[in-house]
């Protein structure tokens, strides 16, 4: 018996890309103006179209964090994290997220990755 390769993701295409571009756009303009709401939709519907972006759900992490819903903004950190774990910015939205649930420890995890990345020049500093 033969096995059948297991079906691959195939990439977004081109156009699907752009898309996904614009809707970051705009909801970058609704963060601006701290619509939060809309802004997360808009993430949203980014990551619809392109799910493997870790900056779209770092944007929508911070907007959740934003709004005060805290595990959804834990999870959305982590996902970017998962998807670049060169991207400081998700550990330092994950730690925000864990400071505001409680969970110290984790948090502290994540400031001490932020402040490695900030002294190895990684990062400008904020």
């Amino acid at each position: 018996t033969e096995c059948a390769e297991p079906p691959r993701d195939e990439p977004p295409a081109e156009g699907t890309l752009k898309r996904a571009e614009e809707l970051k756009t705009q909801a970058n303009d609704y963060f601006k103006a701290k619509d939060y709401e809309n802004a997360i939709k808009f993430y949203s519907q980014a990551i619809e179209l392109n799910p493997s972006n870790a900056i779209y759900y770092g944007n929508r992490s911070l907007a959740y964090l934003r709004t005060e819903c805290y595990g959804y903004a834990l999870g959305d950190a982590t996902r970017a994290i998962e998807l670049d774990k060169k991207y400081i910015k998700g550990y330092y939205r994950r730690a925000a997220s864990n400071m505001a649930l409680g969970k110290f420890r984790a948090a502290l995890r994540d400031y001490e990755t932020v402040s490695r990345a900030l002294g190895m020049g990684q990062l400008p500093a904020p």
